[in-house]
């Protein structure tokens, strides 16, 4: 794999996180395991809903009643969601996503940087290199 590739290749990892997830519907109500701490996904949850309740962290991530609740606390504490407003919705802070979007764009920053190094890199070090026929005929002539 080639650099470029591979750097293209985490620039994508790394912004798939910012993809928002519209349309989670009831038919994606079968609790689905994911490689994350079950923090990690309800912040994620949160972050690209802009909005979490209970239900949701029921239905799309499978918690318990007692878990949904614990998480809804803890992510309030954290100041990661507000206070649920008159129909039970908490909304995800302008905090957080400001945050989180300061840190994506420093990503995509040294992304950028890291892709320009490479290329400076692949640049300094393009030499020509004569061919196996004047490397032998060059071997003849000092002889």
């Amino acid at each position: 794999m080639e650099r470029r590739t591979f750097l293209k290749s985490i620039g994508a990892a790394a912004s798939m996180t910012a993809l928002p997830l519209q349309g989670l519907s009831a038919a994606a109500a079968t609790p689905v395991r994911y490689g994350m701490s079950p923090y990690a996904l309800a912040k994620y949850t949160a972050r690209i809903n802009k909005q979490l309740t209970p239900e949701m962290l029921k239905t799309f991530l499978g918690f318990s009643d007692t878990d949904a609740k614990g998480m809804m606390r803890r992510l309030m504490a954290e100041n990661i969601l507000t206070a649920p407003d008159a129909t039970g919705i908490s909304r995800t802070s302008t905090e957080y996503l400001a945050d989180f979007k300061a840190r994506r764009d420093k990503v995509k920053e040294l992304i950028s940087r890291l892709n320009e190094t490479v290329d400076e890199v692949e640049e300094s070090h393009t030499t020509d290199i004569p061919d196996d026929e004047d490397q032998s005929s060059t071997a003849r002539d000092t002889t």
